[in-house]
C-alpha cells in the first residue's frame, strides 16, 4: 500500500501547523501592526501554496488537502496556546523544575 493513500493530507497539515508556529514565533518580535500582519499573511500564503500544488499536481483531492489545512492550523493553534501558557508560567515563575 501506498503511504500517500493513508495520509492524504499530511503535508498539507505538516505546512498549516510549522508555518503557523513560525509565523507566531515571528510576529511576536514585532512591534507594528503591518508587520504581524505581512508576517502572518505570508504564512498562510505559503500554507496555501502548498495545499493548492498538492491539489494541481493530482496527487490528493481538494478535500483532503482542506482537511490537512484545517488539521495544521488547529494544531498549530494547540501548539502556540501551550506555548503561551508555558511562557506565562515562566515568567510568573510557576514552572515546575
Amino acid at each position: 500500500m501506498e503511504l500517500t493513500l493513508i495520509v492524504a493530507g499530511l503535508l498539507a497539515a505538516v505546512a498549516g501547523a510549522a508555518f503557523g508556529v513560525l509565523a507566531y514565533l515571528c510576529a511576536a518580535g514585532l512591534r507594528s501592526w503591518a508587520g504581524r500582519v505581512a508576517v502572518w499573511a505570508a504564512a498562510a500564503e505559503m500554507a496555501a501554496l502548498v495545499g493548492i500544488s498538492r491539489s494541481y499536481l493530482g496527487v490528493h483531492w481538494t478535500t483532503d488537502v482542506l482537511g490537512g489545512g484545517a488539521f495544521g492550523a488547529c494544531w498549530a493553534a494547540v501548539v502556540i496556546t501551550g506555548w503561551t501558557a508555558a511562557a506565562r508560567r515562566a515568567a510568573a515563575g510557576r514552572l515546575p523544575g
